[in-house]
């Protein structure tokens, strides 16, 4: 028979922002996995041994701010003001599988071959976004977009008892970082207004001249 122990976390965080004027989005999340054989512990396995821990951590954080116009009965209020968006995203991921002192581990006979596998595994996909869009006659022209993004990603596999296979023996950790996408924008476009107008100044002075 095959002996199979793990741990799994799995976090998922998604937060999207939007925003008139001043955009703010934070999140903080972690995803922990440990699995321990303590020691004076005694696994024995007739073929394989598995030992694993697997966190994995999705992090997606997105603000978009826009300029400053506002519906009022029907009328068309404009404030002036810089568009500020601001997204700051902090991950921790952890993964541990340890065989502590003391700890015995057994795989398989001499007659039948038995592994043991021992690992640790991340799986990381962070995004960290901040837009910022103004026109100069709702926001004055002026945009700004910071986007900070705070990762760590751990991983042990550590073995400091007495393991025994008749076949192989793995011990093994590995972290993946599938994405981490950092992104600020700032984008200041001419008001639609003032396109038409620049349109119609052009025209006159053509006609004019």
């Amino acid at each position: 028979q095959d002996v199979a122990i793990s741990s799994n976390s799995v976090s998922d965080v998604t937060l999207d922002t939007p925003a008139v004027v001043l955009g703010a989005a934070w999140a903080d999340v972690a995803s922990t996995a440990t699995t321990t054989i303590s020691g004076g512990a005694t696994i024995t396995a007739g073929d394989d041994v598995s030992i694993d821990s697997s966190a994995t951590n999705n992090m997606d954080v997105g603000v978009s701010s826009g300029g400053s116009v506002f519906g009022i009965a029907g009328n068309f209020l404009k404030i002036p003001g810089a568009t500020l968006s601001l997204a700051y995203g902090k991950a921790r991921t952890i993964s541990s599988t340890d065989i502590q002192d003391g700890a015995t581990v057994t795989a398989g006979t001499a007659l039948n071959p038995g592994d043991v596998v021992i690992t640790a595994h991340n799986a990381d996909d962070f995004s960290v976004k901040a837009i910022s869009k103004a026109t100069p006659s709702s926001s004055l022209g002026l945009a700004v977009g910071v986007a900070i993004s705070d990762t760590e990603s751990t991983t042990t596999a550590h073995v400091a008892g007495d393991v025994t296979a008749s076949g192989n023996v793995t011990v093994d950790a590995t972290a993946l970082n599938i994405d981490n996408d950092v992104q600020a924008n700032a984008v200041i476009k001419k008001s639609v207004i003032g396109q038409i107008a620049e349109k119609a100044g052009s025209k006159l002075g053509s006609l004019g001249s």
